[in-house]
């Protein structure tokens, strides 16, 4: 029987570890939709991040980042880099919501600071307003949802103008759950799929970051369009440990 997912669900998976520019063209090769580049716990530095923008933007491949924290200096300096998207960690709150948004969108609707000889806009732009505008509109954002704070806001939270969607955050939940890397525990499966359908509910995408088949499935089931499935230490281990089993070590 046949697991392939549906058309419509956009796959991906997370730059954790390895700084080289040319990241993105390997995912792309892959055949991966887009990459999230981990600054959260990542050690990526500003110039890692622009390099892999640069490249990404050579691409058929969305680079998203991953913030540290919902803070001006982070989000505003990454999307000016060229990043396409913003993806926020422990997003607990509607308030908390509202101001990613407003760091990732120009004025008048938001605050996010405008410099335009950059390469986020090709260091050419022929007309400032519709550049903004067009910007706005095009701008990634999403929340992860990693908390018992943030399931019980998942509702105003999905409801946020701006937002693009929700994301579920598996390991920091089960976590918070008390219940840390049991992947098939109820309360996960419950919280994945009231993410998602509250999120699909209220005309966002939706999707899971996780390597965990089962964990895919139970999304995508429920009408989730984002999947990030492992990341690059993930595939570079899997492969190796594959190629050395068929070698007998």
């Amino acid at each position: 029987m046949s697991r392939d997912l549906p058309p419509g669900v956009r796959v991906g998976a997370m730059i954790s570890e390895f700084a080289a520019p040319s990241m993105p063209r390997i995912f792309g090769a892959a055949g991966f939709e887009f990459g999230i580049l981990d600054c959260e716990h990542g050690s990526f530095d500003a110039e890692t991040v622009a390099a892999m923008a640069n490249v990404a933007a050579g691409t058929a491949v969305d680079l998203w980042v991953r913030v540290p924290a919902i803070a001006r200096e982070y989000v505003g300096r990454y999307l000016d880099a060229g990043a396409t998207g913003i993806v926020a960690p422990m997003v607990d709150s509607v308030e908390q919501a509202q101001a990613l948004v407003q760091m990732t969108r120009y004025p008048p609707v938001g605050t996010r600071g405008i410099s335009v000889t950059r390469a986020h806009a090709g260091y050419v732009v022929a007309s400032l307003p519709d550049y903004l505008s067009e910007a706005n509109q095009r701008i990634e954002v999403y929340a992860q949802i990693e908390t018992r704070v943030a399931l019980a806001a998942v509702d105003e939270i999905a409801a946020v103008d701006g937002l693009t969607g929700l994301l579920v955050g598996p390991n920091d939940l089960l976590g918070d759950l008390g219940a840390p890397g049991q992947l098939d525990h109820p309360a996960l499966r419950e919280a994945v799929v009231t993410v998602v359908e509250t999120a699909r509910a209220a005309g966002k995408s939706a999707g899971i970051i996780t390597g965990n088949r089962d964990l895919i499935d139970l999304a995508v089931e429920h009408g989730a369009d984002i999947v990030s499935v492992n990341s690059d230490v993930g595939y570079l281990l899997a492969a190796a440990r594959r190629q050395l089993a068929d070698l007998g070590r």
